[in-house]
């Protein structure tokens, strides 16, 4: 804020580009000591003048503010320093660079015809404009201010601004989300994979049971004289005795028996 200068404090900024036809809320932050000056100047205006690049005033804003007095404190020695108040000034309510030429919500915000969508400049004004006609010590000239700061805030509409304004509740609906479909995605993988994989396991296990067959079938031949119930005349004894390589075979018959040594 500059002093003296003018009748009232005043400051000069530039603002960032716009969107086209995106609403805006801008407001100012005045931060102010709790001094008897101030509280002597009771009621004192904010003046707000947007312009764009080639000096046009596209929009203005006139609002009452006052600075009340602090209730005291418990322990008077923690009151000893003037505090500080931090005053926030609604200046524009749902403004849009591409608005239409008028006022704005009824609160004497007014466009005009023709607004640029690039750069804009504010010209903000704090104080009382007749503050020359006090009188005595001098005292309520002049608004002291601290710092000011001027917030613009995009204004979201819609499921947008909806979910903007209940943050709690887009956290619970997106975790949900994530959750549900981390479950179905892992569901339709497993369905899709499952029968490829059991193919592939069966398939593992054939082989090793063809194996298996093929290493015990060559010891189990079979003919078919082997099956042959033996005679009923003739009957055949064979042992070995007297160590390795005496071999006795006894053969008895009806007609006559012969003995092999």
């Amino acid at each position: 804020m500059q002093y003296g200068e003018q009748a009232t404090p005043f400051a000069r900024t530039n603002l960032p580009p716009l969107t086209p036809g995106q609403p805006y809320d801008i407001a100012l932050f005045l931060q102010v000591p709790i001094t008897p000056d101030n509280l002597a100047l009771g009621n004192f205006m904010t003046k707000l003048i947007l312009t764009d690049a080639k000096n046009i005033t596209v929009a203005t804003a006139n609002r009452p503010s006052l600075v009340l007095r602090q209730q005291t404190a418990w322990i008077p020695f923690l009151a000893s320093s003037p505090r500080v108040e931090t005053i926030i000034v609604p200046l524009v309510e749902d403004w849009s660079p591409s608005s239409q030429p008028g006022n704005l919500l009824g609160h004497g915000v007014a466009v005009a015809r023709g607004a640029s969508h690039q750069r804009f400049h504010a010209f903000i004004a704090v104080g009382r404009s007749d503050a020359w006609k006090s009188l005595g010590n001098g005292q309520g000239k002049e608004l002291s201010i601290v710092r000011a700061t001027l917030h613009g805030h995009v204004k979201l509409s819609g499921l947008r601004g909806f979910f903007a304004r209940h943050k709690l509740l887009l956290f619970m609906l997106t975790t949900v989300a994530f959750f549900a479909a981390s479950t179905g995605a892992a569901l339709v993988f497993y369905l899709l994979l499952a029968p490829s994989l059991s193919k592939d396991d069966g398939a593992g296990d054939t082989p090793s049971i063809q194996e298996q067959g093929t290493q015990t079938t060559p010891g189990m031949r079979f003919k078919e004289e082997d099956t042959e119930p033996p005679s009923t005349s003739e009957t055949e004894y064979s042992w070995t005795s007297g160590g390795p390589g005496r071999r006795t075979k006894v053969e008895s018959d009806d007609d006559g028996s012969s003995t092999d040594t």
